[in-house]
């Protein structure tokens, strides 16, 4: 078939022919004008289809900058509709052979004027597409409906008793109301942080919060502040201040990283104890009421919290604590035999669970994309798939600890956890896009399908999986920053990345003398010159940018 270069000359003889056209927008570096040029663009019955019913033109963007002005908002690839007066009428991104082909039909049956009709018959299309990509969205949007039903409309949160904030319900409510603007979810959201914060539960003066409150108001809380349960709040403010601005927010944020810092840190790891609680007489607990046990999980989830606040509190010392101790666990807590130990006492100790696993990843996929430390990348991915083949029930979910041969009573029993499943689907759909490892992307997707026919059994803990959901319908936003690691420009760039609050983001800082096979991997171009970032979702190609207002204005 033949393929026009001019849109000019297409549109007339397009016009000679009686036919509609259609515009293929590409830029060499997307990844999905790759996939639509070595696979569906051969196939035969698209290109038969082209050919008989269609006039069609290829354009680069960079060699035809007035037809991207004109036609590139979309982004790339773009297959567009056009009448012979150049009008859009219907476009599309990536879409397989058998999807494309039924497009194309669309378009020859509904003619090359009838705009409205064109759109019906795609959106129609889309819908159905999507019913067949197994969880469905409405399912998230369900999640948050019994979120929204049961929350405290006076005093935020959940809980006519005893009061729990949990966090992963506020992330996916932030999540969701960025994409759907929906004011019942900022409402939840703001008024249960802030709530919080007034209320009794927040140690104002040493910093960090009590597990639980007594009461509905956030009063009469419980004794011990929890490792865990902090760090998911310092998240959950970190996230919210990034989204709403809310300066006390800020302020909350520092008072926890302050008290992880001169009241739970222990001297010779590094590591955080587990939990503080002055009134406790166990033999667990020592000095200032501590309890020093070291646990893998509840670290990781503290390493996440203080690689997001290094970039929305703009201080860097943060990063360095958290990737020191990300390194010390992955040292010392990860061992070939038994995989990831739950707690360190001067050795690694009861391997096995899951949460170890799942806040783990979460951490390592963290520091690649907040720090650009690609030297996670290999351990990440070992363990995923470590992780994936060991623990795997019939249904694609993960049990909640591995098979123990000698295990006894209750032990034997392995059940499926929601939350650490969820969570550790969303990191390896996350580390599947920056390892460009497919095959993790699917397995994510498919411990999620595991859950969706009980989430609800499962109550405010199925929040995350709600978000990981989201996360698997709207593929994450994929920035990759191009240029020497540590250099000026390219940290400006990353942080430009990583400043604005966007929902599902993976960055990736990728130096073209130390990461040449994943920048060839990834099919981008080889680049010597000042850093560069390029951003893509899924297989459509957004923009790419050089200095770092052009980068945040493409991302807002």
């Amino acid at each position: 078939m033949h393929w026009h270069t001019s849109l000019d000359e297409a549109l007339k003889r397009a016009k000679e022919r009686g036919t509609p056209v259609l515009l293929y927008l590409r830029t060499p570096w997307s990844p999905g004008c790759r996939a639509l040029e070595t696979g569906s663009l051969r196939d035969l019955q698209v290109l038969g289809l082209l050919d008989r019913h269609y006039t069609c033109v290829r354009v680069d963007k960079d060699e035809s900058p007035e037809v991207k002005d004109t036609y590139g908002e979309l982004g790339w690839p773009a297959l567009i509709w056009l009448n012979h007066g150049g009008e859009s009428l219907a476009h599309t991104g990536y879409l397989p052979p058998r999807e494309l082909a039924q497009r194309l039909m669309l378009g020859i049956e509904t003619g090359s004027s009838a705009k409205a009709a064109l759109v019906e018959c795609f959106d129609k299309q889309e819908a159905w597409n999507n019913a067949e990509e197994g969880v469905p969205l409405a399912l998230a949007d369900e999640v948050l409906e019994h979120l929204l039903a049961s929350s405290d409309e006076v005093h935020g949160g959940w809980g006519k008793r005893q009061k729990f904030p949990h966090p992963e319900a506020l992330h996916f409510s932030t999540v969701r109301w960025s994409r759907t603007g929906d004011e019942r979810l900022k409402k939840l959201v703001l008024n249960t942080l802030e709530a919080m914060e007034r209320g009794a539960i927040h140690d104002g003066p040493e910093g960090g919060f009590f597990r639980f409150a007594g009461k509905p108001d956030w009063s009469d809380p419980s004794e011990d502040k929890p490792l865990g349960a902090n760090a998911g709040r310092l998240l959950t403010y970190l996230e919210a201040h990034q989204a709403f601005g809310v300066p006390s927010f800020a302020e909350t944020a520092m008072g926890i990283l302050n008290w992880l810092e001169k009241t739970m840190r222990d001297e010779e790891s590094g590591l955080w104890c587990a939990a503080q609680d002055k009134q406790s007489d166990s033999p667990a607990w020592a000095g200032a009421g501590r309890n020093t046990t070291l646990y893998t999980d509840r670290n990781a989830l503290a390493v996440e919290a203080l690689l997001k606040a290094a970039v929305v509190l703009d201080q860097h010392a943060w990063q360095e604590r958290a990737l020191d101790n990300l390194t010390f666990l992955v040292k010392n807590l990860i061992t070939t035999r038994a995989g990831v130990h739950h707690q360190w006492q001067g050795v690694p100790q009861l391997p096995g669970m899951l949460s170890d696993r799942a806040a783990l990843l979460r951490a390592m996929v963290q520091a690649m994309h907040s720090a650009g430390d690609n030297s996670f990348l290999v351990p990440a991915v070992t363990l995923a798939r470590g992780t994936l083949a060991s623990m795997s029930a019939p249904d694609g979910s993960l049990l909640d600890r591995r098979h123990e041969p000698s295990a006894r009573g209750s032990l034997t029993e392995r059940p499926e956890n929601i939350h650490w499943n969820a969570l550790f689907a969303e990191a390896c759909i996350r580390l599947g896009h920056m390892a460009r490892a497919k095959e993790l992307v699917r397995d994510g997707r498919r411990i999620l399908a595991a859950f969706q026919n009980d989430w609800r059994r499962f109550g405010h803990w199925s929040a995350a999986w709600g978000r990981a959901v989201d996360l698997m319908h709207a593929h994450p936003l994929h920035i990759t920053v191009l240029g020497t690691k540590g250099a000026d420009d390219t940290r400006a760039l990353q942080l430009a990345a990583l400043r604005p609050y966007v929902a599902n983001r993976v960055v990736q800082t990728l130096d073209p003398a130390k990461d040449a096979t994943l920048i060839e991997h990834a099919a981008l171009p080889r680049w010597s010159g000042p850093a560069r970032a390029f951003v893509h979702q899924g297989l459509l190609a957004l923009g790419e940018a050089q200095d770092p207002d052009e980068l945040e204005q493409l991302l807002r």
